[in-house]
């Protein structure tokens, strides 16, 4: 199903979706409003039915849906990415959301000790500032990492909704800064992703290094 996207709602997770010339409000899969990040208004997007009848919405928005296609189901990213690192490991185990010493990790490969990050990133530019206003999450969870980094590989994994994202800026001498640098210096690789399409459906594609840029 198609829409254009008109607005949001004042309270999170509700989007008012223009369907065949009547106003529906659509689930949003994000904590965060998403004209905050990326300008959708009067622009179609990709509807998809709710399997979920506990949900009081029919659909949730999808993707932008013009020539360029951007992924705006943010929860959707983890789902696509551990289909990604089965195909990369068919023989591995691969867990999400385990818990190891207070730090909850996105995915543990189990054969190989290895635990990705996975960070999504969206908006319409082509840089983006990482991370947003609210990085205190980030800062706790990059001191968890620094208490594991002996014990585990750890992949800090971006995912550019946005393929025209050409490079990330990192404010200085901020908190998340040090701990990130440190994190670096201690053996945490970092990797970049993009989101790519086939018809309706989409996969991860990893690609080359995005530079980073501390200012």
């Amino acid at each position: 199903m198609i829409g254009i996207f008109k607005s949001e709602a004042k309270h999170r997770f509700i989007a008012n979706i223009e369907i065949n010339n009547t106003i529906e409000e659509c689930y949003i899969s994000s904590s965060s409003h998403l004209l905050n990040m990326i300008n959708l208004k009067n622009r179609k997007v990709l509807l998809k039915n709710n399997k979920n009848y506990s949900k009081r919405t029919k659909y949730t928005v999808q993707a932008l849906w013009e020539n360029q296609k951007i992924l705006l189901n943010l929860n959707y990213v983890n789902e696509i990415f551990e289909h990604y690192l089965k195909l990369k490991y068919k023989n591995h185990i691969i867990k999400r959301e385990q818990i190891i010493n207070n730090y909850k990790c996105d995915f543990l490969n189990v054969s190989i000790n290895k635990i990705y990050e996975v960070k999504t990133l969206l908006n319409d530019k082509e840089y983006i500032t990482f991370p947003n206003k609210t990085s205190q999450r980030c800062v706790m969870q990059l001191k968890c990492i620094l208490n594991i980094l002996d014990n585990y590989q750890m992949q800090y994994a971006f995912v550019l909704l946005n393929p025209n994202i050409k490079k990330i800026k990192i404010i200085k001498n901020t908190e998340f800064y040090f701990l990130f640098t440190e994190a670096i210096k201690k053996g945490m690789q970092l990797s970049f992703y993009s989101v790519c399409w086939e018809n309706k459906d989409c996969y991860i594609n990893k690609i080359k290094d995005i530079p980073l840029e501390y200012n």
